[in-house]
């Protein structure tokens, strides 16, 4: 696992990522969050790739005090088909 982290005043920013892979198998998963404050952006994605197919998920949040929105984006690739998912949530 590795992580990366930067402060300056109020803002701080965090990285992460974890990898694991096994014969045509492999499984990552990768965290970025920005904070300034009360604002923060987050974003977050897992994928899982075996062979030519590989699935991922990935998650962006903006925040401000207890108001967010948040995306969340699903992907399918198999050999040259792709089908991806958006969906949205919003606590205003």
């Amino acid at each position: 696992m590795r992580k990366t982290s930067f402060t300056k005043g109020k803002t701080k920013l965090l990285r992460s990522k974890n990898a694991i892979s096994w014969g045509r198998t492999a499984v990552s998963r990768s965290k970025t969050k920005l904070r300034a404050g009360e604002t923060a952006f987050a974003v977050g994605t897992t994928t899982v790739t075996h062979g030519e197919t590989t699935s991922s998920l990935s998650k962006a949040t903006l925040s401000q005090g207890k108001k967010s929105i948040t995306v969340v984006k699903t992907l399918l690739k198999r050999g040259k088909e792709t089908q991806w998912n958006l969906y949205w949530d919003f606590h205003l």
